[in-house]
This record gives structure tokens, sequence and C-alpha cells, in this order.
């Protein structure tokens, strides 16, 4: 362990009060999407975020423009 830390395994380390204060109560909300093959679940905007890294590797050619715009849309994609 580093820095002299004990290791704790719990499902909830945040107490309520703190998370209410921040927010995540009131307005934390992700969007889930389900694999209709798989059945998997994620987050929509990794799976978006998924979707851009791999588009932006699959296309060597595109445009210093056109990735930088796909780059943009990926670091805001968990604000939607």
């Amino acid at each position: 362990l580093e820095e002299n830390m004990p290791e704790m395994e719990c499902t909830n380390l945040t107490p309520k009060a703190v998370l209410q204060t921040s927010g995540h109560v009131e307005k934390f909300t992700d969007q889930m999407v389900k694999d209709q093959e798989t059945g998997e679940c994620k987050r929509a905007d990794h799976m978006l975020e998924d979707f851009i890294d791999d588009l932006i590797e699959k296309t060597p050619n595109m445009s210093s423009e056109e990735k930088d715009e796909l780059l943009l849309i990926q670091r805001q994609a968990d604000a939607f």
C-alpha cells in the first residue's frame, strides 16, 4: 500500500451529506445504453468517447480540423 494508507473495500465510503452538497444527488445522471446483442450496459458518454478514439485511429488521413473537432466533442461528452 502506498503512503501507509490502509485499504478499504466497501460499497459506500462517501456520506450522503457530501454527495448532496456536491450536487450529485440532485443533478447527477449518466445516460446508459444497452448493447442489444451482448446485453452489456455502458455509459453513453464512454461509448461516444470510445467511438471517437476508434474513428480517429481508423482514419489516418483525417484533417487536423476534423480531428480537433472530434476531440473537443470527446472532452465535452460527459457534460451532456
